[in-house]
């Protein structure tokens, strides 16, 4: 659906995405094809009586109380339109959810805010740098014990040119993911740990 939208406007499908809640509007994504800003899809609804249309919001309240983390992952029926909207809650295509089939928390399933710390398996939005002698790092750096030296390896730095000429001092935002996280000693209580992340997309 996401390489061939046009294939799927207006017919009944079902998927399973992210649901990132926005404050006029949310999104849906999906952690294995990561959608840009200006590529996005939001969220629309397709009620069909009363009853429906009350069925719906009470899935809606649920999802905005948090009961399900701040992206649930959900499985939904509805149509891809070709609509797009272009102020505050930005998208260039609508999916109309008619119904939900499941909503759920899953860490794995959603992109995480980085915050000083990386998990294997998680994917991540944060800012990185470059730096002349370390090379591409986050703005950020990784929490770790004081006995621990760590490293960041970008398994496919080559295939983003923007990132390998950022200027000193500046900075972009990226979506990544952790591949592997790998600790090894070097001397007694010593020991050297390194990330192995996959750049999913620049923003």
């Amino acid at each position: 659906m996401v390489k061939r939208p046009e294939l799927y406007f207006d017919r009944t499908i079902r998927i399973t995405a992210s649901y990132e809640l926005g404050f006029e509007g949310s999104n849906l994504n999906n952690v294995r094809c990561v959608r840009s800003h200006d590529d996005s899809i939001g969220v629309g609804f397709e009620p069909r009586d009363e009853t429906h249309t009350k069925l719906i919001n009470g899935k809606v309240r649920k999802i905005r109380s948090g009961k399900f983390g701040p992206q649930p992952r959900v499985t939904v029926v509805g149509r891809l339109r070709n609509q797009s909207r272009r102020s505050f809650a930005w998208y260039r295509y609508r999916f109309d959810i008619i119904r939900f089939e499941d909503i759920r928390d899953d860490v794995t399933e959603r992109i995480v805010s980085y915050s000083d710390s990386l998990q294997k398996g998680i994917t991540y939005r944060g800012r990185v740098t470059l730096d002349e002698t370390s090379g591409l790092g986050l703005m950020s750096p990784v929490r770790i014990p004081l006995h621990h030296a760590v490293s960041l390896e970008w398994i496919n730095l080559m295939e983003f040119p923007l990132l390998q000429r950022l200027s000193e001092r500046s900075e972009k935002q990226i979506i990544f993911k952790v591949i592997e996280d790998t600790l090894k000693p070097v001397e007694p209580n010593r020991w050297n740990r390194t990330f192995r992340l996959t750049i999913l997309l620049v923003e």
